[in-house]
């Protein structure tokens, strides 16, 4: 017995001492019972101690007798210091170090001469301390430390039951109950560290003993079961089913035979055993493990419950999952509504059954009896509001499924309305479970109820639409009033059934739901479009009235801006609208179309590109037609351009087609728009319309490859007539302010701009469109006209605003020089600086006519500058200015310069007759008003200039009279003195002078003199038809 106790066990250190020990124990009891640890030189010898040589420590000390027993006190005094009370603090491997040294000093008091033979009493007193040591080991996560003390601690007993099996006494009952404990907490150790068969080992080694002591069984059968059952679920969880089952058959066996035992531990351990069979699977072993358990169970208690769950369940297959083995249906239905009778059932678990079972194919009238038995519990109505509200949602839903199964597809032979499930026709059971809900929601707080019956009864209602309308909208509202905590859902019932009335039509109903719903939640979406469309068709059949139109209108402006709309929920509501007999409906719904249409993401307008463009053109011609306010027209030309800057790729993609079209529809409209405006004087509106047409057009610029197409360059053509229109509009803006020199001053910069912009446009065109067929030349004499128009009125806008008069001449310079713009715009640019208050610069403008026109042509015609002629004489500040205007006139007539005279018949064009005797008229007038004055020199002169000019129209003038009239004032210029008996006579009559000098017959003679006023005045009438 003694060698069983030292051998091996005490190891020895060289050079240790008594003093040593001493310091050692003394440190460690001062530690525990100060509550400290050790310090790290303390630590390191007692480590030394522990790492002893082979020799024994009783002899290291020269060991005695009294020697031997000062180890077992040191033994006595270390165990009594792990045990006090502030041993607390030197717990882990410090705790585990000290009862290691105790128990080695303890088995080397038995060494040394004459070894000395320990009683049972002392062995078993070693043996718990070994016990205890590698409890500590174990704690400290040390597992193969504690190993070495378990089987230190287990040693004695094994050695004793090999010897003397019949030794039952108390020393030899307290080594088997240290051995069981050590191979129990042995067991942990080696789970830990993965050494299973070891475990399981150690674990049969803990039945062995409690098998052969039955006093320990009461104390250590538990923790056997516990480590058994824990270390089986471990194992069950990692898959590992053949050590799980082994391991619960252990348990299991050393059950046996134990009576008294609570039956609920045996039924654990069978449950735990019937999962691991089902799982390998087994269902027949399974099922006998699984139905013992359930024997064992105590109605009402709770492992009545865990058992008959386990049973549904191996029978059933688990919740949710496909089962891996065959059903036992026929049991299953005996034994689910006993389970659901069960008070400690939760009423999650029970409803997971009641899914199970409707995956499984069972009937939904034994559905509904399990849910039924679920509610005659008789602590139901005081289970928690959550599991009341499950079940309720659970039962609900299920009739709600039902009912529609059977009205969407119903048996062969039989109504929906018809069909019963059992005893109980499905909608009335939906009605019933609804009323339930209901009452059961008034009695109590059920929060989350009412929304969760309120979408069941939605989803029933909007799937009942294409069945039975009446029955949806019933539903629908039914839902509604219970989804009184979510307005947004609610919303969506109301405007469900407001749709099914709409689709009946029944306006006024579906207005009635639409109403409600926005009252619940006014920005709803769906609600906002029901309202307009049911307004419509309201206004349709009882006529446009204010309760209809205001509300839709405001709804209208509401989906505008709401940013939730999209381009199919404005396209339906054009539809709907375009035919209503209320036309600020129809006109707002297809601006809400087109506006939606031009924000619409690519992805969206991809197959509405012409549609949506299309949609806009006709709102625009309805404006237009139908004469709505000009803000509206304006915004939607806006919307307009938008849609075409947002589709122009498209639109210029080859071949120009329909795309094109729509836009060139949409330019007319905007130009009969405008010049409606121009004819009316509205200016500021006609400005804002031809502007707006521009950008219409602006986005369509393309690239430099596509500008010569045909249809491009009419676009940019119609571009600069749209800018030059717009320009014109804000000149007449300005003239309408005289007086106001800021305000006139901002809207020829306006007009500067338009201008300015028409000419990159211009310049873009002479640059790229070089071909000499047919259309390449009518573009180009297009583009000469507008062009012409462009330079004139620049021209008049910068003598508005006060350009100086070099700045003018120098414009004019610039612009005559030009070939695209001709020579006859110069006798515009005259009228305009004449109008303008620019003599000089008017008078500028004619000379530079005159001299370009006759240093041009060789043979002129006669006719083309008369009128010319007229003018600078009517512009010259005194008569005296204008004697050179004669004489050069006079000098033309006679032939010089290369002409041929204008008495010469043979000319095709002469001067013509009546403005040469206007000249003949104006000089002698001049002269007789000279001779009036005793100016005799200049009347002499005036009067010659008239006898020269009178040769060239023979019999229009007497000559005698002229002739008389000539040598009295002669006369006077050589005597000095007046002869006023002639005045009378020297006047002739030229005519009828109209206010501008001009006689009637010289008035038809104007016309060519305007040739440039007449292309602008032609196009405002005629629009751009007279420019191409």
């Amino acid at each position: 017995m003694a060698a069983a106790c030292t051998s091996g066990d005490a190891a020895s250190v060289p050079g240790l001492s008594r003093e040593l020990l001493e310091g050692v124990v003394c440190s460690a009891e001062e530690a525990c019972l100060a509550g400290c640890a050790l310090s790290a030189e303390e630590i390191s010898r007692l480590d030394g101690l522990l790492l002893g040589a082979d020799a024994s420590l009783a002899t290291d000390l020269g060991a005695c007798g009294e020697d031997l027993k000062l180890l077992r006190s040191f033994a006595h005094r270390v165990w009594c210091a792990c045990s006090a009370e502030g041993a607390s603090s030197t717990c882990g491997e410090q705790e585990a170090k000290l009862r290691s040294l105790a128990c080695r000093l303890f088995a080397a008091s038995f060494g040394g001469e004459g070894p000395a033979v320990p009683s049972l009493e002392e062995e078993a007193l070693l043996v718990t301390h070994w016990a205890l040591a590698g409890r500590s080991w174990a704690m400290a996560g040390r597992d193969e430390e504690a190993g070495s003390c378990f089987e230190a601690a287990s040693k004695p007993w094994l050695a004793l039951g090999l010897a003397s099996a019949e030794q039952q006494d108390l020393p030899a009952t307290k080594l088997a109950e240290v051995a069981a404990q050590a191979f129990l907490w042995s067991a942990e150790g080696l789970f830990r560290l993965s050494a299973y068969e070891a475990a399981f080992a150690a674990l049969a080694k803990a039945r062995d003993v409690l098998g052969t002591c039955s006093e320990l069984r009461a104390a250590l059968l538990d923790e056997l079961l516990c480590s058994c059952y824990e270390q089986a679920g471990s194992h069950r969880s990692a898959g590992n089913l053949p050590q799980a089952m082994e391991l619960l058959t252990l348990a299991l066996a050393a059950l046996a035979g134990e009576r008294s035992w609570d039956p609920a531990v045996r039924a654990r351990l069978m449950r735990q055993l019937a999962l691991c069979y089902l799982a390998v699977p087994d269902q027949e072993v399974a099922l006998a493990h699984v139905r013992e358990a359930v024997s064992l169970g105590i109605e009402g208690s709770r492992d009545l419950v865990l058992s008959l769950q386990v049973q549904m369940e191996v029978m059933m297959g688990r919740p949710g999952c496909v089962p891996n083995v065959p059903l036992v249906d026929d049991e299953a239905r005996d034994v689910a509504p006993r389970f659901m009778k069960e008070p400690g059932a939760s009423v999650s678990q029970s409803l997971a059954l009641c899914g199970s079972a409707l995956a499984r194919g069972w009937p939904e009238d034994a559905v509904f009896q399990l849910l039924s038995a679920i509610q005659a519990r008789p602590q139901f109505p005081d289970l928690g509001p959550a599991d009341v509200s499950e079940v309720l949602r659970f039962k609900l839903n299920l009739a709600a499924t039902s009912a529609r199964t059977h009205h969407e597809a119903p048996p062969p032979g039989a109504a929906p309305e018809d069909f019963k499930l059992g005893e109980e026709a499905p909608l009335e059971r939906l009605e019933r479970c609804a009323a339930e809900l209901e009452a059961m929601v008034g009695a109590r707080p059920l929060p989350g109820l009412t929304d969760a019956a309120g979408r069941i009864l939605w989803s029933f209602g909007c799937a009942m639409r294409a069945v039975n309308w009446e029955l949806a909208v019933a539903w629908l509202r039914r839902a509604a009033s219970l989804l009184v905590a979510a307005p947004n859902d609610a919303a969506n019932c109301l405007c469900a059934a407001g749709v099914c009335f709409h689709r009946e039509g029944r306006s006024a109903d579906a207005l009635d739901c639409a109403n409600k719903a926005l009252r619940l939640k006014a920005d709803h979406l769906e609600s906002l479009l029901l309202f307009v469309v049911s307004s419509a068709a309201q206004c349709k059949l009882s006529g446009p009235h204010a309760a209809f139109k205001v509300p839709a209108q405001a709804c209208l402006e509401s989906l505008r801006q709401h940013p939730g709309l999209r381009l199919a929920h404005a396209a339906s509501v054009a539809k709907e609208l375009l035919e209503t007999s209320d036309e600020d409906l129809m006109f707002g719904a297809l601006e809400l179309f087109a506006s939606c249409a031009a924000k619409a993401s690519p992805e969206a307008r991809e197959d509405l590109d012409l549609s949506s463009l299309a949609a806009v053109r006709d709102l625009v011609e309805r404006a237009v037609e139908r004469q709505r306010p000009d803000a509206d027209l304006l915004r939607y030309l806006e919307i307009a351009a938008e849609l075409v800057m947002a589709s122009r790729f498209k639109l210029l993609e080859e071949p120009l087609g329909s795309g094109v079209e729509e836009v060139r529809r949409l330019l007319q409209a905007a130009w009969a728009k405008g010049q409606r405006l121009g004819r009316q004087g509205r200016w500021p509106s006609c400005a804002e319309v031809f502007e707006a047409a521009h950008k219409l057009l602006e986005p369509l610029k393309g690239t430099s490859e596509l500008a010569t197409a045909p249809t491009l360059s009419e676009m940019l053509l119609a571009r600069v007539w749209c800018l030059v229109l717009a320009a014109s509009a804000r000149v007449q803006q300005a003239k309408e302010l005289p007086g106001k020199p800021q305000e006139r001053s901002v809207f020829f910069q306006r007009a500067l701009g338009c201008l300015d912009q028409a000419h990159r446009i211009c310049r873009q065109l002479g640059r790229d469109d070089a071909s000499n067929d047919e259309q390449g030349c009518q573009r180009r004499k297009d583009f000469s006209r507008v062009f012409t128009v462009l330079v004139l009125l620049e021209f008049e806008v910068r003598c508005l605003s006060g350009n100086s008069e070099q700045q003018l001449r120098e414009f004019v310079d610039e612009a005559s020089s030009q070939e695209v713009v001709g020579i006859v715009s110069l006798l515009a640019m005259s009228k305009i600086a004449g109008a303008a208050s620019y003599r000089r610069l008017a008078i500028h403008c004619l000379q530079r006519y005159l001299r370009t026109f006759v240093g041009a042509r060789g043979v002129m015609d006669h006719k083309q500058i008369a009128a010319a002629y007229r003018e600078i004489l009517a512009l010259h500040a005194s008569r005296n200015e204008s004697f050179a205007i004669f004489e050069g006139i006079l000098h033309l007539l006679s032939g010089a310069g290369g002409c041929q005279p204008a008495e010469d018949s043979s000319l095709g064009g002469t001067y013509p007759k009546d403005e040469i005797a206007w000249l003949v008229a104006t000089a002698w007038n001049h002269g007789a008003n000279f001779y009036r004055l005793q100016q005799y020199r200049w009347g002499e002169r005036w009067m010659a200039k008239s006898l020269a000019l009178a040769k060239f129209c023979p019999g229009t003038f007497s000559d005698e009279l002229m002739t008389k009239g000539y040598t009295a004032c002669l006369k006077h210029c050589q005597w000095q003195h007046p002869h006023s008996c002639l005045t009378q006579e020297c006047h002739i009559d030229c005519g009828n002078d109209d206010d501008d000098g001009m006689t009637a017959k010289a008035r038809a003679e104007k016309e060519q003199r305007q040739e440039a006023i007449t292309i602008f005045e032609e196009f405002e009438q005629k629009g751009p038809e007279a420019a191409h």
